[in-house]
């Protein structure tokens, strides 16, 4: 069997917890349901070399400016109301693309986008790693913009 005949899925009693993008597809009420196709929510084809070949390129970029970005701001006589805005601006976005990068190398770097993810709780971790933390740091980064303006 070849890629395109696996799907990564997620079971269905997950779906009334969060608000996944995906079908259902198999399984029936008495084996807890069928599983969410997590692949309709961007074609594999795109996802691959976005998630697999760019992203991880993108991670690097942004993990050594903003280091640098903290190294320097954080100096002593660096620290100024505007600075700390700054340096936390860095942070929030390094963390919003460091919390879903071991799982999308994982899927897609790795090639195992096809593949079912299991046990249950990793399904949770997927979720909460890719879609609750990264726009949680966003949210923060956009607040700090938005507070940068109204100090400046």
């Amino acid at each position: 069997m070849n890629e395109e005949n696996y799907t990564a899925v997620v079971p269905t009693y997950l779906t009334g917890l969060f608000d996944f993008n995906g079908t259902v597809e198999g399984g029936n009420e008495t084996d807890g349901g069928g599983y969410l196709n997590v692949t309709t929510e961007m074609p594999v084809q795109y996802a691959r070399p976005m998630y697999g070949f760019v992203m991880p390129f993108l991670l690097l970029v942004t993990i050594v400016a903003n280091t640098l970005i903290v190294v320097v701001l954080s100096k002593r006589h660096m620290r100024t109301p505007t600075n700390v805005v700054l340096m936390s601006m860095a942070l929030s976005d390094m963390f919003t693309l460091l919390f879903p990068a071991p799982w999308l190398f994982y899927m897609y770097t790795l090639g195992n986008h096809y593949k079912p993810l299991s046990p249950v709780e990793s399904c949770y971790a997927w979720y909460a790693m890719n879609e609750v933390i990264p726009t949680l740091f966003h949210t923060a980064s956009i607040w700090l913009t938005l507070a940068l303006a109204v100090q400046r």
